[in-house]
């Protein structure tokens, strides 16, 4: 399909093999992602493209006991990946953005954080051509690292690692937290006080 417009399709299993149940509209989806909060089913899709544009809608889908229903859409860029991931009991989802609508693939990927009713964009991190996120605990520390790509494939791209830190009182929240010379960026929580820190950790 030129457009790219190809349906994405959920399977159920049934006691023997897996039986098709639901039929989804997608946009050369790259990636389904499930997780769940407290005790809901969610699926969120990475939709990439439809026809030449990039800059479309993602969607997240939850489950309403017989089969997913639209929750929410995201405006992405190209998207190619979907990480979630909580901390202190909140949820959080991480989009790997690849391109924009100019092909330009110096585009940012987007930090949400689950406000109670649905995620609010919470931080932008730069990157190149992004096509995957992972989320990890080492050490009692969190991770997130993204691996960026070069979409001439001419040329060896640095990934980052980032190191994630929050913070429960704001007071708190400060030069402590952020060495000098780090490359930090802070969101600040209004329902509580709490603060997330994210800095490059490596390249």
């Amino acid at each position: 399909d030129e457009t790219r417009d190809v349906d994405s399709k959920i399977y159920e299993w049934d006691g023997n093999a897996f039986a098709e149940i639901q039929t989804i509209p997608t946009h050369s989806a790259r990636d389904w992602h499930s997780f769940e909060i407290d005790g809901e089913t969610y699926l969120v899709v990475a939709n990439n493209q439809s026809g030449k544009l990039r800059e479309i809608d993602s969607v997240i889908y939850k489950w309403n006991g017989e089969s997913f229903e639209v929750f929410q859409s995201i405006p992405t860029c190209g998207a190619h990946d979907w990480e979630s991931f909580q901390i202190n009991g909140k949820m959080y989802l991480m989009v790997a953005n690849n391109q924009n609508n100019e092909e330009n693939p110096s585009v940012n990927s987007v930090l949400y954080q689950w406000d109670g009713s649905s995620f609010v964009k919470m931080l932008d991190l730069p990157t190149q051509a992004a096509r995957d996120w992972e989320y990890f605990v080492m050490d009692g520390e969190r991770y997130l690292t993204v691996a960026n790509d070069d979409k001439d494939y001419e040329e060896n791209i640095f990934s980052q690692i980032y190191k994630l830190r929050i913070e429960e009182e704001a007071d708190d929240a400060g030069d402590k937290d952020t060495e000098e010379g780090d490359d930090a960026e802070k969101e600040d929580d209004d329902d509580d006080g709490s603060s997330c820190f994210i800095f490059s950790a490596t390249q």
